[in-house]
């Protein structure tokens, strides 16, 4: 093959690389504007999937979300709305822990429909929320366990706590992660698509 012809294949290449990019870019921005049909929805989809890496942090995302978050959440607020704590907490620590639940949830639903950056404050948001409640009831167990006599089967209470309520710090770091993740296959690829507009062979130079 000549350097003609070589030069005429890697043009076609690069040019056709960079049309594909230059398509995906005016879908986005259709899609935000609101003007891309079902059709072509359903194919930007498919070419926007989040990698492997992001799909696994989801997953992870959501064990410490429901074991904490969802679950004992849920066993706080019900706790503490039928009186079964004792002494009862200050009511602030009950819609705390609600705002907490309420808004980690919307990280999670978000996560999973690609809007990562809200996703990650909102995730930060909840999570200081319902650490908020959790760690003023666990300071009260320990400082009432040092107090007073307890038996063993309530001696290690706080650390009890502590199982249920602290694996939902695991949650902003799983979505810190999700975010640098993202961003950098997006600066990848504006990266990529920047190289191809450079590197792109002059169309005099082919033709002579």
């Amino acid at each position: 093959m000549s350097k003609k012809d070589r030069l005429k294949a890697q043009s076609l290449r690069q040019a056709k690389e960079l049309k594909e990019e230059e398509q995906r870019e005016k879908e986005e921005k259709a899609r935000a504007a609101g003007k891309v049909s079902k059709g072509a929805r359903k194919m930007m989809r498919q070419k926007e999937s989040d990698p492997a890496a992001i799909n696994v942090l989801k997953v992870l995302l959501l064990i410490p979300y429901l074991y904490s978050g969802f679950f004992y959440g849920n066993v706080l607020l019900l706790a503490i709305a039928f009186d079964r704590i004792e002494p009862l907490p200050p009511r602030w620590v009950f819609y705390f822990t609600l705002a907490g639940v309420a808004v980690l949830t919307a990280g999670v639903v978000l996560e999973f429909l690609k809007k990562h950056l809200i996703s990650f404050a909102a995730v930060i948001t909840g999570t200081v929320f319902y650490m908020k409640a959790a760690k003023f009831l666990i300071d009260r167990i320990q400082d009432r366990l040092e107090k007073v006599y307890v038996t063993i089967d309530i001696r290690d209470m706080d650390k009890r706590y502590m199982l249920r309520h602290y694996p939902i710090l695991a949650m902003p770091v799983i979505s810190l992660l999700i975010v640098i993740i993202w961003a950098v296959l997006k600066i990848r690829a504006k990266r990529k698509a920047q190289h191809l507009r450079d590197t792109a062979p002059v169309a005099s130079i082919i033709d002579d």
